[in-house]
């Protein structure tokens, strides 16, 4: 059972990549406003 698995079913925000990424585009958007 890994630990990606175990996250995705927990939280449902997909995978790690996807959750990084998605913090990174909040991040952006936080600084250009």
């Amino acid at each position: 059972y890994k630990k990606q698995d175990k996250f995705e079913g927990v939280n449902g925000l997909g995978t790690i990549e996807e959750v990084f990424e998605r913090l990174s585009n909040s991040i952006t958007a936080a600084k250009q406003s």
